[in-house]
């Protein structure tokens, strides 16, 4: 406890405000950092899942016949990549 009531005092004595207002200037200042890890976060899971979206359709495909040739799956490869990079 006793780091946190040194931080806010310093922010206030540094910001010219009270106690009070640097108190609630820190909490704010944490809450907007957990939100922003969490914004993060959220669209990393989202690229993975477009990513394992694209993979396994080129693996349907692969089990369907549809490939012959391992070029076919190189371009369907790289056409599902840039799918991926344009929705994220």
């Amino acid at each position: 406890m006793l780091p946190w009531i040194e931080t806010i005092r310093e922010k206030a004595r540094i910001e010219n405000v009270t106690m009070d207002i640097a108190a609630i200037s820190v909490a704010q200042e944490i809450r907007n950092y957990r939100n922003g890890r969490l914004q993060q976060t959220q669209l990393s899971i989202a690229q993975k899942q477009r990513e394992i979206t694209a993979l396994t359709g080129l693996l349907k495909g692969c089990q369907s016949g549809k490939y012959t040739t391992n070029r076919s799956v190189e371009n369907d490869l790289v056409s599902s990549k840039k799918d991926v990079i344009k929705t994220g």
